[in-house]
């Protein structure tokens, strides 16, 4: 998936803190005890400040390697892939990542306190397989393939629930329904009745598919979060310092929209159409509580996600891409590069009270419309020119 230079760089932090905790675990596990051990070389010949160094940098080297593999995997193209084949292939990876570094790093004779003292100094060549065939270095393959086994474990579950509901809901924070400042977007395709009809069910499918995999590349970029899928619909939110930020809660749909232009010929030729989406947003207080017993999720309930829904009704109506309410233009109106335009108070379905509504566009599109237009023109005068010299 897409994202920013700083996303890529937090999560790669990260990882290097996962693996520092990793390594001092580990050095904990191997010096606990070691001085009740007569064979073994007391813990106070060691030099603990050189030995804990060395883990640090055992943890900034392997959390590099390993953050990069990550992002190296997450791009869209790879992420096509059948999830056996992806699943199998991250493991891999990483495991051939810590099991370099160690090797690397004994080889370089850099004491971790894994091998026995004068284990390198009988006089026999530091060969690899030394290093490879030791019940020491068995041991350590055992406790980070564990480590591996949880961060990808990790990974996995992030890429089903979203980023932070897991723990939301490990820590049962929404145990019991609570308040929360969002914003919702509602974003839906047009036609899809008629286009399911064209295309049939299961190319149908397929385009639901090809479409909300290219939404989702542009998520992580807009800290945006998937509510839920239902059926030609996708329901995005955000907290409201998430979505104020950068204007995320607006840009992240003309982000998307960039996205199906750019793979417009692939659309094409394959579905004969390029698919149109619209959408809808507000903002205001939701209820966020934790439902089901089986496949659990967070729901959002509440006038908040209602109106929403409702306000995403009218672009058909007054032919726009994207409608906000009043709540959120007075939040976004500060962004110079959006053009906002009233259509008025509107009485929402079900409501009692008006709402007015804006439609948003950006400048740069109505730039690129008037400069396309004027090339076209251009082009069609200098054909006639040409053709009245003929």
């Amino acid at each position: 998936m897409y994202y920013t230079f700083q996303q890529r760089l937090a999560h790669v932090v990260l990882t290097i803190l996962a693996w520092a905790f990793a390594y001092s675990i580990f050095g904990v596990i191997r010096l606990y005890g070691i001085d009740e051990l007569p064979h073994i070389a007391s813990v106070g010949t060691l030099d603990l400040n050189a030995f804990i160094l060395q883990l640090l940098l055992a943890a900034v080297i392997t959390g590099i390697l390993y953050g990069s593999v990550d992002i190296i995997l997450d791009r869209p193209e790879i992420q096509r892939l059948p999830y056996g084949v992806i699943l199998s292939t991250r493991i891999i990876l990483h495991i051939l990542t810590v099991l370099a570094v160690l090797v690397v790093l004994i080889y370089s004779r850099v004491r971790l306190g894994i091998v026995r003292e004068g284990y390198f100094d009988s006089g026999m060549p530091v060969m690899p397989g030394r290093i490879i065939f030791n019940k020491s270095f068995y041991v350590f393959v055992m406790f980070f393939g564990i480590v591996i086994s949880i961060l990808d474990f990790y990974q996995q579950v992030k890429h089903k629930f979203g980023r932070g509901v897991f723990f939301d809901m490990l820590l049962g924070r929404y145990h019991k329904p609570k308040e929360s400042e969002r914003i919702f977007m509602f974003i839906d395709l047009r036609s899809s009745v008629s286009l399911a009809e064209q295309l049939g069910h299961i190319l149908y499918s397929n385009l639901l598919q090809d479409c909300f995999f290219d939404l989702n590349t542009q998520l992580n970029r807009y800290d945006a979060k998937v509510h839920q899928y239902v059926g030609d619909q996708v329901v995005l939110h955000w907290k409201l310092k998430n979505g104020l930020r950068r204007y995320n809660c607006v840009h992240c749909f003309f982000g998307f929209l960039d996205r199906l232009e750019k793979r417009k010929a692939y659309y094409l030729n394959r579905y004969g159409l390029v698919p149109y989406f619209k959408a809808g947003a507000h903002t205001g207080r939701a209820t966020v509580a934790e439902v089901g017993l089986h496949k659990r999720e967070l729901a959002f309930h509440g006038d908040t996600v209602n109106s929403t829904s409702r306000i995403h009704d009218f672009c058909n109506k007054y032919n726009q891409r994207m409608l906000i309410s009043k709540n959120l233009y007075d939040l976004v109106s500060g962004d110079r590069t959006l053009q906002f335009i009233s259509i008025g108070d509107q009485v929402l379905k079900g409501k009692n009270k008006s709402m007015e509504l804006f439609g948003v566009k950006r400048k740069s599109d109505e730039s690129s419309i008037v400069a396309s237009a004027t090339s076209q023109e251009t082009e069609t005068k200098g054909k006639t020119k040409t053709g009245s010299l003929r």
